[in-house]
């Protein structure tokens, strides 16, 4: 039976378009976020009802955003419509579970664009930045330490979505012929 605790998220790391160990962001980021994942809702009243419902027909587009401290010359050669590939991300999240004291790792890999810099404005003294961020998400994993499967994995071009190491898009992939299905 599992026992209760608390994750608290105490460090993240990135990797920006490859994995050698100078693209390491360590040093620099100073925030990340994963947007929320959330469904696409319809409202409906019927016509005899007395109270409206409504109903989930997906999952709406997500992104992440993030900042770094200074300014990264090579997040520019990842940027825009000159980089028609998209590129991957991995991200890596260090949680402790305030329970037993252990350090958990939480590992995002992310294919996307990077849609957006935005410099911090200058001035005299103050520390500079810019934030970032991931558009065009094609694929997505997250991983937590001692899994044997991604807690969630998705990719846009085979249509798959699994939580927990099961596919929750098979019966409608079976359904429309789809070669994974």
């Amino acid at each position: 039976m599992a026992r209760n605790t608390i994750y608290h998220w105490e460090g993240v790391n990135l990797y920006c378009g490859d994995h050698e160990p100078d693209k390491s962001k360590h040093l620099v980021i100073k925030n990340f976020k994963l947007e929320a994942f959330r469904e696409t809702m319809v409202d409906h009243r019927a016509g005899g009802a007395m109270v409206a419902t409504e109903f989930a027909v997906g999952i709406e587009k997500f992104g992440a955003t993030f900042a770094f401290f200074g300014t990264d010359p090579d997040m520019v050669g990842l940027f825009g419509l000159g980089s028609i590939d998209r590129h991957i991300y991995t991200g890596y999240n260090a949680f402790r579970d305030l329970q037993s004291g252990k350090i958990i790792q939480r590992k995002l890999i992310i294919e996307a664009r990077l849609g957006s810099i935005e410099e911090d404005q200058f001035e005299k003294g103050s520390a500079m930045g810019a934030n970032y961020a991931l558009n065009e998400i094609m694929h997505f994993e997250e991983w937590w330490e001692g899994r044997t499967e991604p807690l969630k994995e998705w990719d846009f071009f085979t249509g798959g979505w699994k939580v927990g190491g099961v596919d929750q898009a098979a019966a409608f992939n079976r359904a429309l012929a789809l070669p994974n299905g």
